[in-house]
């Protein structure tokens, strides 16, 4: 039993005073650190990268939403005046009436003057 107590004594003594041999890494060793610093600024990079692809996306999405907006507006638009729209049969008639509109005038003022009594 007392070797065993020995050889726990003798290890923690060992742990106290651990020396690193010269040419032999240490685990934490300062390119390990360097590495780790490195690998988390590209990370930080990338996460910044898709950050500002994400938000221009977002803009476009609310430039294409609003014009979506205006889109359905002005179809509605359009509908509302091609229902409007006279045709063309109706159109041309009523281009004719007004062309004759004045023959008209003319015609029953000439009815007017010749149905007066002259003395009037």
């Amino acid at each position: 039993m007392e070797t065993s107590s020995r050889s726990s004594v003798h290890r923690g003594d060992a742990a106290k005073n651990f020396r690193p041999q010269p040419g032999v890494k240490t685990p934490l060793s300062w390119r390990f650190l360097v590495s780790f610093v490195g690998l988390i600024g590209a990370i930080g990079a990338v996460l910044g990268s898709q950050r500002h692809q994400t938000l221009a996306l977002r803009r476009e999405l609310q430039v294409a939403r609003l014009e979506t907006g205006e889109l359905i507006q002005l179809r509605a638009e359009n509908q509302r005046l091609k229902a409007q729209v006279i045709p063309d049969a109706l159109l041309e008639r009523l281009r004719a009436d007004h062309a004759a509109l004045p023959r008209l005038r003319a015609e029953l003022e000439g009815l007017r003057k010749a149905s007066d009594p002259p003395g009037r």
